[in-house]
């Protein structure tokens, strides 16, 4: 595969979900169109090898890697239910509960450990879910996500992968809620200082991540903890929290997505690794403007600044993952971890960072 095309399938994979959704519309033609309808006329009898691709090839890759429940303790368990869609085309649901009314057991099917897929024709009936998106589409009870296909069988997965986890973030996260987006221009001052200052701290979160040794790892992330505390300082508390728990929320479901497509053959940090290098060095220049050039600062960036900090936690082995959830942002644990090690190589100030 050429280069400009492993680097744009990255970038897909990378982009927040907001951002892939709006890629993924329109998908939909007339003769797909045609190709449902007769096989509703027939769904009692349909088989795996009769569904669209754009629908069985996500969900066969999905069901294929049961090492997904590894990435996050209690995430992506057999009662996991999903739907993918081709918007008000047809459906295919993926559980191991009772399917939702009007959708039809797929003959001989099966996907992993007890869940099964199920055949729907034409729209769902839900407004959200028959626009691509739903966190909600209730599969047995419980919330599910409804997602309209992408343009590839990976961008499919990722966006399923790191939309489930918010799903997650739900039952399981302390206060699951994300900061609103309405960040005025004003709030950050001079926006082109802005921009260089946090491109700067990527930088050095870049550095961080590529350090063979763990003492020079940990200098990069002490010059990363402090260069974004000196930032801080000068925002809002409001703001400062809203970066906090923006990273914690996008974050996490970033490293969970990045950590699930890195897993195949076989579970590789390096890719991993290299995946969180490559999103930290997208241009700030060409995220999404839909909140204003403040707005897309202020969120955009941070699913990869959040992720990577979490990479870094692990690979220091630091326990992080129950702490995120109960509300600690990835950047406090990184301060007093660096903190520690600050201190224990008499490098002051023996203090955490204020963040």
């Amino acid at each position: 595969m050429a280069a400009d095309v492993v680097v744009a399938d990255i970038r897909r994979a990378a982009a927040p979900c907001r951002w892939r959704r709006r890629a993924a519309q329109g998908l939909v033609c007339g003769a797909v169109f045609m190709q449902a309808c007769s096989r509703a006329a027939t769904v009692g009898q349909i088989q795996w090898a009769s569904l669209a691709p754009e629908l069985s090839a996500p969900a066969a890759r999905i069901e294929s890697e049961d090492r997904i429940a590894l990435i996050w303790p209690g995430f992506w368990a057999d009662d996991v239910s999903y739907v993918l869609t081709r918007r008000n085309v047809d459906a295919l649901a993926v559980t191991a509960s009772a399917p939702p009314t009007d959708f039809t057991r797929i003959a001989g099917s099966e996907g992993t450990g007890r869940r099964h897929y199920y055949y729907h024709a034409g729209p769902l009936g839900d407004q959200a879910a028959d626009r691509g998106f739903s966190l909600k589409y209730h599969i047995g009870g419980r919330a599910s996500v409804a997602l309209g296909v992408g343009p590839s069988v990976s961008s499919t997965v990722n966006t399923m992968i790191h939309e489930s986890f918010h799903v997650f973030q739900e039952e399981r996260f302390t206060d699951p809620s994300m900061p609103g987006t309405g960040v005025g221009d004003g709030a950050l001052g001079n926006l082109d200082v802005f921009a260089a200052q946090v491109d700067s701290e990527r930088q050095l979160l870049i550095l961080a991540l590529r350090q063979a040794s763990p003492q020079e790892r940990d200098m990069a992330a002490a010059q990363y903890i402090r260069r974004r505390s000196e930032r801080l300082s000068h925002v809002s508390a409001t703001l400062a929290n809203a970066e906090n728990q923006t990273e914690r929320i996008e974050g996490s479901a970033q490293y969970v997505e990045s950590a699930a497509a890195s897993m195949s053959p076989h579970p590789d940090v390096n890719a991993l690794r290299d995946s969180l290098i490559s999103q930290l060095s997208i241009p700030l220049a060409s995220f999404p403007q839909m909140f204003g050039q403040a707005g897309a600062l202020m969120r955009w960036r941070l699913y990869a600044t959040g992720a990577a900090q979490m990479l870094l936690l692990n690979e220091m082995h630091v326990p992080w993952q129950a702490r995120v959830e109960k509300g600690m942002p990835p950047s406090q644990l990184l301060a007093e971890h660096v903190l520690k090690a600050n201190c224990t190589l008499a490098n002051p100030p023996c203090r955490s960072p204020s963040l």
